[in-house]
């Protein structure tokens, strides 16, 4: 965030600490979604081949794999960007 942002007058510093674990709780529900519309026939998602909505899973739990593996990066970098936010708003 850069000084002008103004998150920190909408966003509690609970919040923005949880910053990181967003992208992991959406790529997750997003695989999710896609594996399920897969078992249900492919109703939701529209799909170009057979199993497209698998791989389509396959790859977000790919991603999120990912993304877990670099938590502890993601999570330094919000602290870098967001631990002077929460004083700003107090």
């Amino acid at each position: 965030f850069k000084k002008k942002d103004k998150s920190h007058y909408f966003l509690e510093e609970k919040e923005l600490d949880l910053l990181p674990v967003a992208p992991l709780v959406i790529t997750y529900e997003l695989g999710i979604r896609f594996l399920g519309d897969y078992i249900n026939g492919d109703k939701y998602f529209k799909i170009k081949r057979p199993s497209h909505n698998l791989d389509r899973a396959r790859t977000q739990f790919a991603l999120l794999r990912s993304m877990e593996d670099n938590f502890e990066n993601m999570t330094e970098i919000n602290q870098r960007y967001t631990r002077d936010l929460s004083t700003v708003a107090s």
